[in-house]
């Protein structure tokens, strides 16, 4: 039968990403749609575009091995059929895939290796690609893009959840917890406070991994500096993160045997960043869940003080101290997402996370 319908056509990159999504270097491939009639029970199982009924058929050759279909394991298998479909609809316009756990007998990596590359397919087509999967690294990484979709029954029925509007605080209960792998010292706990709302805001996930501590100015973080370890294996990456009044004053790049420093956005201290947001009372009061006649009081009782003593003021007039300064760190970030993204790209680039 393989010799009677031939081999399809496989170009070098099609073999390749087999070969890395699957974890072999193939010696080659072979893939055949062989054609018979199935009995009536399974007919409609091989019907494909066009009317034709083909019946998928695989042929690999590693480590001088040749196997085919029938020897292959399931994973290994799902994989090659998957993109044998993909390969049967290419020239299909407007195509709407459904995937129901195609990772389901693949180990982590290889599943993420995996859904990349059919999206990666389905994008140059212009298809819609919907995966039903309960892979913790698929989670993860659908929540990364901004793609997943939490689905749950609710008393009007099946209520969805997007990860792009709700965060990826929706998957959550599906995923364990997570270690900490990244520890940002802060000079003072305004900092940390937008420190935190830039990582919750832009990275869900390396916040569910980073902790973030505050002492009591830049002197801290430069002594820090000298003494923080550093050796290859460490299971933990350490950063400093210095106001942005602290941009020019201290070395932008630490040496090799050093852990970084960061700036936080702008030119001047968190403080004056949150003081910033007087200008906006509105949205102030939003934020602090104030009624509008207590901001403004607030907002008058503290003109003249300077940038620190303003903080301060705000927050014993407008709740606890933690709340007040998370609440200005997320307002701030949410009226300057460009200037947080950006912060959180320097993280990113320097700390390799």
């Amino acid at each position: 039968m393989e010799e009677e319908s031939g081999a399809i056509d496989l170009d070098q990159k099609m073999i390749e990403t087999l070969g890395r999504v699957i974890g072999r270097d193939y010696e080659s491939v072979q893939w055949f749609s062989l054609e018979f009639e199935p009995n009536e029970d399974y007919r409609e199982s091989f019907l494909w575009p066009g009317g034709q009924i083909l019946v998928p058929h695989f042929r690999v050759k590693h480590n001088g091995v040749e196997y085919s279909s029938l020897e292959m394991g399931l994973g290994e298998f799902s994989v090659h059929l998957l993109f044998w479909v993909f390969e049967i609809y290419r020239d299909t316009k407007d195509l709407s895939v459904l995937l129901d756990e195609p990772d389901a007998y693949l180990p982590p990596v290889t599943a993420e290796r995996l859904v990349s590359r059919l999206i990666q397919a389905a994008n140059m087509r212009n298809w819609t690609l919907t995966i039903a999967t309960h892979s913790e690294s698929i989670i993860e990484l659908a929540c990364e893009n901004d793609s997943f979709v939490l689905l749950r029954s609710g008393e009007d029925g099946i209520e969805a959840y997007g990860s792009q509007d709700y965060g990826v605080e929706i998957a959550s209960e599906l995923l364990p917890p997570r270690g900490v792998s990244v520890v940002l010292f802060c000079e003072d706990e305004s900092a940390a406070a937008v420190t935190r709302a830039i990582l919750q805001t832009h990275k869900g996930w390396l916040a569910a991994s980073t902790a973030v501590a505050w002492k009591d100015g830049d002197g801290y973080l430069r002594m820090l500096a000298k003494h923080l370890p550093r050796h290859k294996g460490m299971s933990i990456s350490f950063g400093l993160v210095f106001d942005g009044d602290q941009r020019g004053k201290v070395a932008d790049a630490e040496p090799a045997t050093g852990w970084p420093s960061l700036f936080l956005p702008s030119q001047v201290s968190p403080d004056a960043l949150f003081r910033s947001l007087a200008a906006k009372p509105a949205a102030l009061a939003a934020a602090l869940g104030a009624e509008s006649h207590r901001i403004g009081f607030a907002l008058d009782a503290l003109q003249g003080s300077d940038d620190h003593d303003w903080v301060n003021g705000i927050c014993n007039r407008l709740g606890t101290r933690t709340f007040v300064l998370d609440a200005l760190a997320d307002l701030w970030v949410a009226e300057n997402s460009e200037d947080a993204a950006g912060f959180l790209t320097d993280l990113q680039s320097k700390l390799g996370v």
